[in-house]
Order: structure tokens, then C-alpha cells, then sequence
């Protein structure tokens, strides 16, 4: 692997930490789209570098239909980012494991939106009267989704992305260098 390369994959792994730490929609769209752009070009300087190209096709040709389908959601997902401008994402919010309240209550979150998202909220239980049990403080979770896969997160996908362009990556580097030492048949 070139430096150009590493250095492409070094920017996207920055962007992948500072997106599975945003909460507010802005900063997630802003981190998203920045690891788009830096993911997407990995390949593409990778191919520029390569000194043959033949082992980056052999190695694309050998992914299964999944990975196929996941390299193609990503070269979607930033041709709308670049070409248009957003993407539509899903947000959703979760109290966490913190919230210690009875099996079969009933809680009802209470604050605002920032006291929502920074975990300062009270969860207060319904089935048990306020002057017995006292509203709890709540972990809260954000996770965000693109709207046409509500199951996997968006952090999670960005991720398997990265690995899979990251071994993608390592083998084309490989067959290359053996190709360069004479030992590889792909030159």
C-alpha cells in the first residue's frame, strides 16, 4: 500500500470515529458525508498508484453479491452527498440499560431536546406514583439510519464498508507486489 492510499484510509478511519460519536443530525450529516467523499476515494487513489491493474479487477470480481451490493450502496449514498447536496437519514433515540425501573412499567421521558441528547433527561415511571419512586436520570442513545435500511446503522454500514475496502486494499497491494517480484501470474 502507497502512502496516498494509507493516507486516504487514515482520513476515513478519522471521520468514521467522529461520526459514531455525533448525536445532533447536523453533525452526523457533515461527519457522514466527509467519510463518503474520504471512503469512496481510496479505491480511486489506489487505482492511480497501482503500477498493474489487473489484481484490483481480480479482486473486485472475486467479492460475493453482498459486498458487491455494499460497495454499490456507498458509490450511491456519495453521488447523492456530492451531486445533490444531503442525504435523507432517520434518527432515532433509545434510553440505555441505565434506566432501572420495575418489568412491566411504563416510563415516560422528560426534557429537552439537548437534555435528551447529552443524557441529562428523567425518566420518570407511570405505573408507580411520582412521591414513591424518583424520576431517574437516563442514558440516552441516538443511532441513525438511512430510511430504506431501518435495521442496520448507518455507523455500522460505514464500518463494514471500511473493512471490506481495507482488505480489498491489502490484497490488491499484495498481488501487485508479487506481481512486481515476478512470483504472480496477474501483471
Amino acid at each position: 500500500m502507497t502512502k496516498r492510499t494509507f493516507h486516504k484510509i487514515q482520513e476515513a478511519r478519522y471521520f468514521l470515529a467522529e461520526l459514531q460519536k455525533a448525536k445532533h443530525l447536523n453533525m452526523f450529516s457533515f461527519y457522514l458525508s466527509a467519510f463518503l467523499n474520504a471512503a469512496r476515494s481510496i479505491t480511486w487513489v489506489l487505482q492511480s498508484e497501482l503500477p498493474c491493474k489487473k489484481p484490483y479487477e481480480d479482486a473486485k470480481s472475486k467479492l460475493s453479491s453482498a459486498q458487491k451490493e455494499l460497495l454499490n450502496l456507498f458509490v450511491e449514498k456519495r453521488n447523492v452527498v456530492t451531486k445533490e447536496g444531503n442525504l435523507t437519514l432517520k434518527q432515532t433515540f433509545f434510553a440505555h440499560q441505565k434506566v432501572d425501573v420495575p418489568a412491566g412499567s411504563t416510563i415516560r421521558i422528560v426534557g429537552t431536546i439537548d437534555e435528551f441528547l447529552n443524557g441529562s433527561a428523567k425518566a420518570e415511571n407511570l405505573t408507580t406514583p411520582s412521591h414513591i419512586v424518583e424520576p431517574q436520570v437516563v442514558e440516552l442513545k441516538t443511532t441513525f439510519y438511512f430510511p430504506s435500511d431501518m435495521v442496520t446503522p448507518i455507523p455500522e454500514l460505514c464500518r463494514h464498508y471500511l473493512v471490506l475496502v481495507e482488505d480489498l486494499v491489502n490484497e490488491v497491494s499484495e498481488a501487485c507486489k508479487d506481481a512486481q517480484m515476478g512470483t504472480n501470474p496477474f501483471k
